[in-house]
């Protein structure tokens, strides 16, 4: 089936059809500015989707929805490709610059992503 991706601020959100590997979404993009008022606009864990399941603010569960699109990758063909995971080390990366900013619940469950 066809992808698409689109640059939205910071972000960028690909879409893939029926692949599980690049699946991070933001929705409304983080940075975006409202730009009848030109502030800037409050986003929420529950706004950012990895693998079809979005965050929280329970740093316990966004470590689970983290930890589950890991793993439904890592015991595929889709991890014996060094461009998959370089792919997926780039969606962590992603994750770290929303935890380091706007979500800093996803901190802990992107920073024991990168120690595993």
């Amino acid at each position: 089936m066809p992808s698409r991706a689109c640059h939205c601020g910071a972000i960028w959100a690909i879409v893939v059809a029926s692949w599980t590997l690049c699946l991070l979404r933001l929705i409304p993009c983080v940075g975006a500015d409202d730009t009848e008022t030109g502030e800037a606009q409050e986003y929420r864990e529950s706004d950012v989707f990895l693998g079809g399941n979005s965050f929280s603010s329970n740093e316990s569960e966004n470590l689970g929805t983290l930890y589950r699109w890991i793993d439904d990758i890592m015991w595929t063909d889709l991890w014996d490709s060094n461009k998959n995971r370089d792919a997926i080390y780039s969606q962590l990366e992603q994750l770290a610059g929303l935890a380091a900013g706007p979500l800093p619940s996803l901190a802990y469950a992107v920073g024991q992503a990168f120690y595993s």
